[in-house]
């Protein structure tokens, strides 16, 4: 919850609040003001989408009875592979009849687990990240390990086809000091950050300083 400047017995200025964000002359250009509050929601918006695709990518990983992580059209769930099992509730054959009459493309599922009774917390992250920022109506299926589909039409006619993810090359850093901490850092495709870090840590006399093992 914001704060309310009028609360703030010595602060009484929202001006005061803000200036972590912007600076004084930025919240009398309305325009540039705008152009900030526009930009923080876009960045909060794309962090909340990142963040269920990372959660779901871990139950996913976790789960081999879980096929895919599908959101879109303001509904999201995970799919259960072919010969999955499970002992918890998941939708009855009734619900499933149901469904299978109103959603033509629910016949490339084998099964949808029932959100009330699987990874609540996770499903209630989504639904509160959805009331602030509609998350939900962003679209995108994926497997454990596979790269994100975002756009599909009647895979009746013509199946979602998926692509390994690249796994990113990766550059670690490590280094001693006598009274610093020791670096070990990892920079996922980024060897120009990799070697700016290992130029900052040789003017604080690190020692011992590798990448990737190898001594520099």
């Amino acid at each position: 919850m914001g704060r309310n400047p009028a609360q703030e017995g010595s602060n009484p200025s929202a001006l005061t609040l803000v200036s972590n964000h912007i600076t004084p002359g930025e919240i009398m250009n309305k325009t540039k003001a705008m152009k900030k509050i526009n930009d923080a929601f876009a960045a909060a918006d794309d962090i909340g989408i990142a963040l269920i695709e990372s959660e779901a990518r871990k139950i996913l990983a976790a789960d081999p009875n879980l096929n895919e992580f599908i959101m879109a059209m303001g509904s999201c769930f995970f799919t259960i592979k072919e010969g999955g099992k499970y002992d918890i509730t998941i939708m009855t054959d009734e619900e499933w009849d149901v469904w299978t009459e109103s959603d033509d493309y629910v016949h490339e599922y084998n099964g949808i687990v029932d959100q009330e009774n699987f990874q609540k917390k996770f499903f209630d992250m989504v639904e509160e990240l959805n009331e602030k920022f509609n998350s939900m109506g962003c679209p995108m299926r994926f497997t454990a390990t596979s790269n994100i589909v975002t756009d599909w039409g009647d895979t009746r006619k013509d199946p979602v086809k998926y692509t390994e993810m690249k796994k990113p090359t990766q550059y670690l850093v490590e280094g001693d000091h006598p009274i610093f901490r020791r670096i070990f850092d990892i920079y996922n495709d980024d060897e120009h950050g990799a070697l700016l870090l290992i130029e900052e840590i040789k003017t604080l006399n690190y020692e011992n300083i590798t990448l990737n093992g190898k001594e520099i």
